[in-house]
């Protein structure tokens, strides 16, 4: 926390503490942090990734959807996204 408070224009920094907050529980922060390290850093597909799946465990499949369709066109070849995708859009 306090380095991303020294910092906080640091979209690892954001990624990383909203790692720490997602897994210790604090989702709100968490999802918070994600979408501020995606807005400092919009071609990272890792904290897409990282969002979609917390936004897909507390139900919110349409966010998850989104968020893992614009990680797959930052890279479209990795398998786990494509995965994650067809994950979500099972019926």
């Amino acid at each position: 926390e306090r380095c991303h408070s020294l910092v906080p224009s640091d979209a690892v920094l954001s990624a990383d503490l909203a790692a720490t907050y997602a897994s210790v529980g604090r989702t709100t922060d968490a999802v918070r942090l994600y979408r501020e390290a995606i807005a400092l850093d919009p071609n990272d597909a890792e904290p897409r990734i990282a969002l979609a799946a917390l936004l897909l465990s507390q139900g919110a499949v349409a966010d998850a959807r989104a968020q893992a369709e614009a990680a797959l066109t930052l890279q479209p070849n990795r398998a786990s996204i494509v995965a994650f995708l067809a994950k979500v859009t099972a019926p």
